[in-house]
């Protein structure tokens, strides 16, 4: 990330951390294990830095995990302590890293919104509101987003590459699979280890039906993911899915136990939205998944009474209902409660979370249906079309 306009408006003694911010924001950005270690020395070594702090809040939000709750009212109690000698910018993100964690979603997508109308090239900005726009399920604000900045990048900085993944992510949720396909190999040509743009073409080939062709491309990007997060396992579901449209089941149960399965003792959303998804998917099509849905429940079990992510959750609900778990209940008490909220997530647990949920719960069979509203869950398209499997 380029600050140089931002550096002007520090103090001399917080310049010096400057680069250590820019070196944390790459490493998001590029999907880096290294990430939690370097944003904690960082504020180490400067616990007040406004923009730090938000950051740091920003990340563990996204990780939508209740457990971290503690740690993020901290952290935004430290933010808001910091606004007395926070300039213009960092006061602006600290609205809107407060207004997320109050369940405010649509004040906060307007504070980032703003500042990046104010600071075009503020990619802490740019990436939160790219992720709020997707769990509102909207392509075309990820790509309205994105697109209103693309002309005041230069090509030459550090960040241009992942600006155009982005781009071409918000592409192909609106189905331009051919505008998407030319941000996001733009992107890589400048660097071949952007996983966003390598996502975003592994939705451009499943959402076109071109299955064998999307199992090569992941493929031939194996060697960029070591030294990278979880989100690794998710382009491991990608490949489970090409073979699961190619009826290959025998090949989606090996990605399932190589590469998925593993991954659920990192307790991260995403990994369970994965492979609950993979099972369901799976059972679908009449395939015996044995005793893979076990070691899901047992983690879903514990997240019975979130109130983090609709989305999140209804994979949590999965399990439970293949493995006849009583937690099941619980979870739907959990949801009514959490429909009583007052919050952004509750509203989509009223519109499409409940009448999902109990219809999740009343299948014997799986089919096909389609369900307009189920873009109010968020998520892609790819990950949506789980919730059309549910009995007619």
């Amino acid at each position: 990330m380029q600050f140089s306009d931002f550096e002007l408006e520090f103090t001399a003694s917080r310049r010096a951390h400057v680069s250590a911010l820019q070196t944390a924001v790459a490493a998001y950005l590029a999907a880096s294990a290294d990430l939690p270690a370097q944003l904690d020395e960082l504020l180490s070594n400067d616990p007040d830095m406004p923009l730090a702090l938000c950051f740091q809040g920003y990340l563990l939000k996204l990780a939508a995990h209740p457990g971290l709750q503690p740690t993020i009212t901290e952290i935004v109690q430290r933010a808001a302590r910091s606004a007395a000698h926070a300039n213009r910018r960092e006061q602006q993100h600290i609205h809107a890293l407060q207004a997320w964690d109050s369940g405010d979603v649509n004040t906060a997508l307007a504070c980032l919104e703003a500042i990046t109308d104010e600071y075009p090239q503020d990619m802490i900005a740019l990436r939160l509101a790219h992720y709020m726009h997707f769990y509102n399920g909207s392509g075309a604000a990820m790509a309205a987003s994105t697109g209103k900045v693309l002309d005041q990048w230069p090509v030459e900085h550090p960040h241009y590459s992942f600006l155009l993944g982005m781009h071409a992510f918000g592409l192909e949720e609106q189905a331009d699979y051919r505008g998407a396909a030319h941000y996001a190999q733009a992107a890589l040509a400048i660097n071949r280890h952007d996983l966003w743009s390598i996502h975003a073409m592994s939705h451009v080939y499943y959402m076109q039906h071109q299955h064998d062709q999307g199992l090569q491309w992941l493929a031939d990007q194996a060697d960029v993911m070591p030294g990278t997060n979880n989100f690794r396992h998710h382009l491991s579901w990608h490949q489970a899915l090409h073979h699961l449209a190619c009826e290959d089941y025998a090949a989606v149960l090996a990605v399932y136990d190589s590469a998925l399965a593993a991954s659920t003792g990192d307790d991260f959303y995403l990994d369970m939205c994965n492979n609950a998804a993979i099972l369901w998917r799976l059972e679908a099509a009449r395939v015996d998944v044995g005793d893979r849905w076990q070691p899901l429940a047992e983690l879903a079990s514990q997240h019975v009474a979130d109130r983090e992510l609709v989305f999140a959750s209804l994979h949590y609900l999965l399990p439970l209902i293949r493995t006849a778990s009583p937690a099941a209940r619980a979870f739907m008490q959990g949801l009514n409660e959490w429909a009583n909220d007052e919050t952004h997530q509750a509203e989509v647990v009223r519109a499409v979370g409940l009448p999902v949920a109990e219809r999740l719960l009343a299948t014997q069979q799986h089919e096909f249906a389609a369900a307009e509203s189920l873009h109010l869950l968020g998520g892609s398209k790819a990950q949506r079309e789980l919730f059309a499997l549910v009995a007619t």
